[in-house]
């Protein structure tokens, strides 16, 4: 329990680990990797266009940015799934 701002604050446990909560745990951090790849290529993209004498970027680059960011997400949305439910990390940690 902790008081922030003159409130008690409650942690809430993520609660038991089920099937349909990992796959969509999975699938958002899949997403959440893709957004950041392309966030990435967006400013590849514009440091690009101001340096002189500067060319866009290829599809190609975009699609592979686009592919690394979603295997990130995807990647580190299993390793975080592992410390939150399986290991429960957060169980561990003494609360204020």
């Amino acid at each position: 329990m902790r008081i922030i701002a003159d409130r008690v604050v409650q942690f809430v446990a993520p609660g038991e680990p089920t099937v349909t909560k990992k796959i969509v745990y999975l699938i958002a951090a899949t997403i959440l990797g893709a957004l950041v790849g392309i966030v990435a290529c967006a400013l590849v993209e514009f440091s690009q266009l101001n340096s002189p004498g500067g060319d866009h970027i290829g599809p190609i680059f975009y699609w592979v940015l686009l592919l690394l960011g979603a295997v990130g997400g995807f990647l580190s949305g299993r390793v975080w799934w592992r410390k939150i439910y399986v290991e429960k990390v957060w169980a561990r940690r003494k609360l204020l």
